[in-house]
């Protein structure tokens, strides 16, 4: 069985639909996830579930699924988890039409990633060791002594144990408890057996970003984006459920924000300063603060050029309350231009004024295949800034 609803839609659920156990079970396991409640309509009760900007699959008891599937095009989705890792080039392009298909590509495109690492040769490890012969009685007679003493020295040794390696090593055990599909299964089980001899099975905490990887080893960096990602978004609380893939969960305006950033900070960083999340502290004695999801400083005085507030929303027309708010951001900072960006191009293009700022609406066409088309509007609206402001 199982309940298919679609992000920021509520779905209505007769009583004698759904045994109470099972609404139990969402609001226990899922209160971040979904609002849910009950109504009595034309004389029976109803309740009603909807997703708190999330997208996945959510097991409940035995069979059930709880599937949420975006409000905008899968594959859309998929340019957006591409984007925010960064990883553009390294994920092949996949047809994905469902939000299963979104961690099923996403998995296989990792394990596809470290097999042909491994066919290439893992990273080597290099440590310092000091090794000692035998003492030695007596004196050192030189050239006549037909065997030369062991003496202490100093070498370079290593081995395949490196955190990298360990890293991915836990991350694909941690797949292969949750994959069900049979033919995904066996490659993560053969890449495991391959790495098992020559790394520890370690929770690695940190990141990595601090090692630089060398040239010919390059796909480190990628592998350890995705690890990151593949074990963040599949959370203690979401254990398997029945389907043939990982039930992955993706707020979708946080994923937004990210994919928006990661495409700032690839078109723009090397002429402005890209912020993301920026708090900028109120006056006062209540230490209040703005977070501003995105702007882009001059590299020179760091005076804001743009202020930019990303909102995921069906809306054609931006709301007065979304207008308030990016304009007091710009005042704020002292920005000219401020902002508002949506996941699609069907919005109605908004241009005015509030005081000095110049507020804009402007929407990103997922309908195209390549990044440097879905973003060309924003692109050259700040590209003209840039060059204005410098």
């Amino acid at each position: 069985m199982e309940l298919n609803l679609v992000e920021e839609e509520t779905l209505f659920i007769p009583e004698d639909q759904l045994p109470s156990q099972y609404l139990e079970h969402i609001e226990k396991t899922y209160p971040t996830y979904f609002s849910m409640g009950g109504e009595r309509s034309r004389g029976e009760w109803v309740y009603f579930l909807r997703s708190k900007g999330y997208i996945g699959l959510f097991p409940l008891r035995g069979s059930v699924l709880v599937r949420v599937e975006p409000k905008i095009p899968c594959l859309s989705v998929w340019k957006m988890i591409t984007s925010s890792m960064g990883v553009l080039e390294a994920m092949e392009p996949e047809k994905v039409h469902s939000v299963a298909g979104l961690s099923h590509a996403l998995v296989a495109n990792y394990v596809r990633i470290v097999g042909e690492r491994l066919d290439r040769g893992l990273l080597w490890d290099y440590r310092s060791a000091e090794e000692g012969g035998r003492p030695i009685r007596g004196r050192i007679i030189g050239p006549e002594v037909k065997r030369l003493p062991l003496v202490r020295c100093r070498y370079d040794e290593g081995g395949y144990d490196h955190r990298a390696n360990q890293k991915i090593l836990w991350t694909l055990h941690n797949l292969s408890s949750m994959v069900l599909e049979q033919e995904l299964f066996d490659r993560i089980r053969r890449l495991i057996r391959k790495l098992t001899p020559k790394v520890s099975l370690k929770h690695v905490a940190d990141d990595l970003t601090l090692i630089r990887f060398p040239r010919l080893y390059s796909e480190y960096r990628t592998l350890n984006i995705l690890s990151k990602f593949i074990l963040a978004h599949s959370t203690p609380v979401i254990s398997s459920g029945q389907s043939s893939t990982l039930p992955f969960i993706f707020h979708m305006p946080t994923l937004f924000e990210e994919a928006v950033a990661s495409w700032m900070h690839r078109s723009f960083s090397s002429r402005v300063v890209v912020k993301r999340q920026w708090s900028i502290p109120l006056k006062g004695v209540n230490s209040l603060c703005f977070k501003i999801d995105l702007a882009l400083l001059a590299k020179e005085t760091l005076q804001p050029i743009v202020i930019f507030d990303t909102k995921y929303k069906g809306d054609r027309n931006p709301s007065t309350a979304d207008v308030h708010q990016v304009a007091s951001y710009a005042v704020e900072t002292s920005a000219r231009h401020a902002v508002l960006l949506y996941p699609q191009k069907n919005i109605e293009h908004t241009e005015f004024f509030v005081g000095p700022i110049k507020v804009l609406t402007l929407g990103f066409d997922f309908q195209k295949t390549d990044w440097s088309d879905i973003a060309l509007d924003i692109y050259n609206f700040v590209d003209s800034l840039i060059e204005s402001h410098s």
